[in-house]
């Protein structure tokens, strides 16, 4: 035994020939004369990075609840990081009870094996006495100064003739012939102390600085996707624990494309706003072009109006499809009138349109692409025939190109930019704010 402690209670020692340690029990008592020789026991297998504990448990000792719930939550936790990975129970048959304690703490993290005395434990885990060199020479009938070819000669020789001896046990000759070999040329004792030195040197997470090179060289791209995955996990927490709410909103849809970074600078550099959402979506409403919306373009657009913003703008062909969208803009019109001056006043068009023109629009639109009889069976008397004032138009046909938009409808010059107030905007106030800014600042 290389390290040894002993008390009235315990002893814990270190087998060095089975690299183990053995934790013998005398008696039993409560708390610390308890636990420590179980933590003495973590901290040997530790030191000599061992993987093995013996616990004798011959006298089988009637463990208080207290001392039971430590070595759950305690000691299986201390005894797994010191890196045992099996423990062999030394006591009678009849205690081996799989679920009775200690058994059923320690299968869950350990490889669990059982014996009958630590006599029989230790000699499982003590490998058998292998010949010296001196004697696998002479079993190869060989001088003691035997040069590496001469043995390598006398191998391939004896090998040779036990293959052309043949008979049915050949291959197990063949096999002893290979352990003699291996012992007479040095490279059992070769690798031996090779294992030795890899014993030695330094373990970072359970392995060498040599090792984890190779790991890297063969396992790099694994390690990217980890950090790849960080990464996004990453953007995802900041996104939505983190990062300020969304205060305010302008989307754009209609059959057009836009940068937005004049509504960006509008709202965060100018207008003092901490976290602007600004988006685009290109979708098509049923018309006579013939021009179809690209894929998922209206679920798109229903996405970004979740961000509840403060202002939607669309150009009028797309604009009574969005009357749902909408809010009543007449309290926004008579504010804009006060605080406009006339010149700029006078190129905003109200558009208007009633719950009833809307359904109507829509149930035409259904019964003629062959949807069912949604047109002719409704009945068009349940819905509000006064029309709202549901969004602004600029009237110059000049000034959607002067706002950025790339308009795509082949009648262009018909096509003019709306602006509403989305109806669940963040909030009422700021929309008309930001509204005024524009009309200020654009017209």
């Amino acid at each position: 035994m290389e390290e040894i402690y002993y008390s009235d209670y315990f002893s814990v020692e270190f087998d060095k020939d089975s690299e183990c340690a053995l934790l013998v029990w005398k008696k039993y008592e409560a708390m610390d004369n308890f636990r420590t020789p179980l933590m003495k026991a973590c901290d040997m297998i530790r030191k000599h990075q061992s993987d093995v504990l013996i616990i004798d448990r011959t006298i089988n000792p009637n463990v208080a609840d207290k001392d039971k719930k430590w070595v759950s939550t305690v000691f299986v936790s201390a005894l797994k990081k010191s890196g045992c990975k099996k423990i062999i129970i030394v006591g009678e048959k009849k205690d081996f009870d799989l679920s009775s304690y200690p058994y059923d703490v320690l299968k869950k993290k350990f490889d669990i094996e059982f014996a009958e005395s630590s006599d029989l434990a230790l000699a499982s885990l003590t490998p058998e006495n292998k010949m010296s060199v001196k004697e696998a020479l002479d079993y190869m009938g060989l001088p003691h100064d035997a040069t590496p070819y001469v043995i390598d000669e006398k191998f391939w020789q004896m090998s040779k003739n036990i293959r052309a001896a043949g008979g049915d046990d050949y291959e197990a000759k063949l096999d002893e012939l290979s352990e003699v070999y291996d012992i007479a040329s040095g490279r059992k004792i070769s690798r031996d102390k090779a294992l030795a030195a890899h014993n030695r040197k330094k373990k970072y997470f359970g392995k060498t600085a040599d090792e984890w090179k190779t790991h890297f060289s063969y396992s790099w791209f694994k390690y990217l996707l980890i950090l790849l995955g960080v990464f996004v996990a990453g953007s995802l927490i900041y996104n939505m624990f983190i990062k300020p709410r969304i205060d305010c909103g302008i989307v754009s849809v209609g059959h057009f494309a836009c940068d937005g970074k004049y509504y960006e600078q509008l709202l965060l550099e100018e207008m003092g706003f901490k976290n602007a959402y600004v988006n685009t979506a290109d979708v098509v409403v049923p018309n006579d072009e013939g021009q179809m919306s690209a894929a998922y373009a209206e679920q798109s657009a229903d996405s970004m109006l979740v961000s509840k913003p403060n202002i939607l703008i669309t150009d009028s062909k797309t604009t009574p499809y969005y009357f749902s969208a909408c809010a009543d803009m007449t309290n926004t019109y008579e504010m804009l009138r006060e605080n406009l001056v006339e010149n700029k006043f006078d190129k905003l068009v109200p558009v208007y349109l009633s719950e009833r023109e809307f359904y109507y629009m829509i149930m035409t639109y259904e019964y003629e692409s062959g949807y069912g009889e949604a047109f002719t069976s409704a009945d068009l008397a349940q819905y509000n025939p006064e029309q709202i004032m549901i969004g602004i138009m600029v009237e110059d046909p000049e000034y959607m190109g002067a706002m950025g938009y790339d308009c795509y409808w082949l009648e262009d010059d018909e096509i003019r930019l709306v602006f509403s107030v989305y109806t669940e905007s963040i909030n009422a106030a700021d929309s008309d704010k930001i509204l005024l800014k524009i009309f200020n600042d654009t017209l």
